[in-house]
């Protein structure tokens, strides 16, 4: 499996490629349980090329620094945002310092408009810090995305 995923493959048919996307997305999601030492950078070298959600996924399940890179520019697409988020909110405190570089919790990163925002109410008070939700804003992108990419 770590092979099909290690190569790339040009689909023109978008209902062939919407196919092979689905089960790219589930062999990567298969792998993780694996722990082989090779599927790591495996999955941050496919993260570069198709940031799908399974890909995401299975990269932010390993909690390692050097995915955050790769998790955040998968926050400008549409089809890998939500694991990104889920990625990125587990990965806790160790994720913020890339975060406010790539200018998310004060804008936003790339053209696309996410916020860092904390999930509180008045009868609680502030939230502990691992507690922080991702949020669509209309503040426009700053064109910076504050370091290093995926």
């Amino acid at each position: 499996m770590i092979e099909f995923l290690s190569s790339p493959r040009e689909v023109a048919d978008p209902v062939n490629r919407t196919g092979e996307e689905a089960v790219i997305s589930a062999a990567a999601r298969a792998l993780v349980d694996s722990r082989d030492d090779r599927v790591l950078p495996r999955l941050l070298e496919l993260a570069k090329r198709q940031p799908l959600a399974g890909v995401i996924d299975a990269l932010g399940s390993y909690r390692r620094a050097e995915a955050i890179p790769c998790l955040i520019t998968a926050l400008s697409e549409d089809y890998s945002r939500r694991a990104a988020e889920v990625a990125l909110l587990r990965m806790g405190p160790k994720a913020r310092p890339a975060l406010l570089r790539s200018g998310l919790a004060s804008g936003a990163i790339g053209g696309m408009g996410i916020a860092i925002e904390p999930q509180s109410s008045p009868q609680r008070g502030p939230p502990p810090s691992s507690n922080w939700r991702f949020v669509p804003t209309t503040i426009p992108a700053s064109g910076s995305d504050g370091g290093r990419r995926c």
